[in-house]
């Protein structure tokens, strides 16, 4: 007789372990995400309530995909790998949204998805690879990835030969019906607690995912999009009190415009707006290795105003929303791209309003004219007679037997401004006065290499960084090229024209980035404020003396500013004047920080970061009364847009 030898699988660790890992892992990683520890981009929500419901609703959301994994799979060995693919695209949002927060200070949401109706935005996106990568060896990337790296390896370790069922059927039916009230509960508290605020308008995705959950909060969001009804026009009601609203800020109501020293001073002038391209304020004045970043506009400050304490209102449309805060005083509501969402013939203009005055009034940018819509919404929406884009300027050039320069796909801010020269001398050879606003490009992020661009070869910053200021240095020398030529061989053009600069958004470099051009570390809210920091220059020596200005202003306050200076007939003047001692209302559509000349409100934690270590802490009644008066402010600004009050 012989004996039979088995040999027993020895069970490493149980299934049940795995199992319990996949919840573990993945509200880890929506919990690191909203919470913001990792995340320095972000102004997070802190509310103790709000967490216990986004855990409550990505619980709901992972048992359903637990239970549903369990009720397709019969064997641990399938319900295993099933959980290790969902973790993996689970990651990949959560992911997804860590980049794009980083990029854009703000979590994601569908609607801007309409950006895709720009021509080669596809491209665009891939050009984005490079940067994206080197977001992997911060530390805000690696936090969700080496979970998931250590989750995949336990997946060697789990013994499946053992299938047993856990729970019958029915319990799993039972548990997936559970989940469901799990995902419920959070998004119904959310929608009453959003009813009335500035997030029933316009809610932001990391406030939804703050108080539902993450993955809740985006399977309602994604819900939302296939089933959304065509936007309601304002009713007769709601006109009434967005009419309301704006009358506080009619020029009719205001009675002391000429007591501005600067009111009509530039009178019969003409305006040239320079628009630079994802270009920050910390550039100016800047030295690294003993090499300087922009010597141009370094010296064009001598002899100009010059605030540095000047703030990008821009949200997620970048470019695009800065050119409607600028031109219209609105700020956007940062979750959508106005130039797609909110367009209409009817929004107050400074286009509009210097063509009322008999100036010609056109923009120009280097790129095709269809992208943002700038060749249809700069005519209808903001009212400029003329939109002057990549083509046409091509077409100018080639018609004197000129090649214009191209940087992949437009012109480059060299070729762009000596052609504006250009086309400023016609209309002043006319003596016909001109408001032109200029868009530069060649600095847009992701800094792709280009030979045209100099290397300044810096030590001691990353590589970034050094792409950062090496197209900077680029754009600095563009410009000063322009005031040569006008300055040489176009004086009287230079002398009858107000030159106002600005840079329009972020250049969304990374903390570490920023940190290594400085030499000094940041802390989170430090870091905000220099990202969202952009220069604004004012030049014109024969009207304007030179002064640098520490007052907090904003690119919502350029309308009012141009419209006092140059004595136009504005229907609103919802900003303060630039030059004036009046409070402007700064605050970020991205984060909703709300910025002031000694403090930050950061209004979803209700925290004040002090920016004067000198100043005496401002009280918690006094905190509640600034976020009262933004919140009461952006709900109506967003109103006016969501409603169509323009159209």
């Amino acid at each position: 007789m012989r004996t039979r030898f088995v040999m027993k699988k020895i069970k490493i660790i149980s299934p049940v372990v795995y199992f319990v890992a996949f919840f573990v892992l993945n509200l880890f990683n929506a919990y690191t995400l909203t919470s913001g520890y990792f995340h320095a981009n972000l102004s997070v929500y802190q509310s103790v309530g709000g967490r216990i419901l986004a855990i409550l609703g990505d619980f709901g959301v992972l048992l359903l995909l637990f239970c549903a994994t369990c009720l397709i799979f019969k064997k641990n060995r399938g319900r295993c790998n099933t959980l290790m693919i969902l973790s993996i695209i689970l990651t990949v949002v959560i992911l997804f949204l860590t980049v794009f927060s980083n990029m854009f200070s703000l979590f994601f949401s569908f609607s801007q998805l309409t950006s895709f109706q720009n021509p080669a935005q596809m491209s665009l996106i891939l050009e984005y690879a490079g940067y994206i990568f080197s977001m992997f060896g911060q530390g805000d990337m690696l936090i969700h990835i080496i979970p998931l790296v250590l989750y995949i390896i336990l997946r060697f370790f789990i013994h499946t030969a053992d299938d047993k069922k856990y729970a019958r059927t029915s319990h799993k039916l039972l548990f997936m019906g559970n989940s469901v009230v799990f995902m419920m509960i959070p998004l119904i508290v959310l929608n009453v607690n959003a009813k009335g605020t500035i997030q029933e308008v316009s809610m932001t995705g990391l406030y939804g995912s703050s108080f539902a959950g993450t993955y809740n909060y985006y399977l309602y969001s994604a819900s939302e999009v296939i089933f959304k009804k065509q936007s309601q026009d304002a009713t007769s009601q709601e006109r009434e009190i967005l009419t309301q609203f704006l009358e506080q800020y009619n020029t009719k109501n205001m009675t002391d415009l000429t007591d501005n020293a600067y009111y009509n001073l530039a009178n019969g002038k003409n305006l040239v707006i320079l628009q630079l391209e994802a270009f920050n304020n910390f550039a100016l004045q800047l030295k690294v290795d003993g090499k300087e970043i922009t010597p141009n506009l370094n010296q064009l400050l001598e002899e100009s105003y010059y605030n540095y304490r000047f703030y990008s209102t821009a949200g997620i449309g970048n470019t695009s929303d800065c050119e409607f805060s600028v031109l219209t005083g609105l700020y956007p509501n940062g979750n959508d791209l106005a130039v797609f969402d909110f367009n209409g013939e009817n929004y107050p203009s400074l286009a509009k309003d210097f063509k009322e005055k008999g100036y010609a009034t056109f923009s120009i940018h280097g790129n095709d004219g269809a992208f943002y819509n700038r060749d249809v919404q700069h005519i209808q929406t903001y009212g400029f007679e003329r939109h002057i884009d990549r083509e046409e300027i091509i077409d100018r050039m080639e018609s004197r037997n000129e090649k214009a320069e191209i940087f992949g796909e437009w012109i480059s801010d060299e070729c762009l401004l000596q052609e504006s020269i250009q086309i400023f001398e016609e209309y002043y050879r006319k003596n016909q006065p001109f408001f032109a606003y200029d868009i530069l490009v060649t600095s847009h992020t992701p800094f792709i290499k280009n030979k045209e661009i100099e290397k300044l070869n810096l030590d001691g910053v990353t590589h970034l960084a050094e792409s950062c200021l090496d197209y900077y240095h680029y754009v600095d020398s563009a410009i000063g090229a322009f005031f040569d030529e006008l300055k040489t061989n176009h004086s009287d053009l230079y002398a009858n024209t107000v030159f106002v600069l600005f840079g329009d958004h972020t250049s969304s470099i990374m903390k570490n980035d920023l940190e290594s051009i400085l030499n000094q570390k940041l802390d989170n809210v430090q870091y905000r404020l220099l990202m969202q920091s952009v220069p604004f220059i004012i030049h014109c020596p024969s009207l304007i003396s030179d002064e640098t200005d520490s007052r907090v202003r904003g690119q919502v306050d350029i309308y009012p500013t141009m419209s006092n200076l140059f004595g136009l007939d504005s229907p609103y003047k919802i900003g303060a004047d630039i030059f004036s001692d009046d409070e402007s209302l700064i605050y970020s559509p991205r984060t909703l920080d709300i910025i002031y000349n000694d403090y930050v409100v950061l209004s979803p934690s209700k925290k004040v970061y002090y920016t004067n270590d000198k100043i005496t802490p401002i009280s918690k009644k006094k905190i509640e009364t600034i976020i009262e008066q933004f919140q009461h402010y952006k709900y109506y600004n967003d109103m006016l847009m969501n409603k169509n009050y323009f159209k």
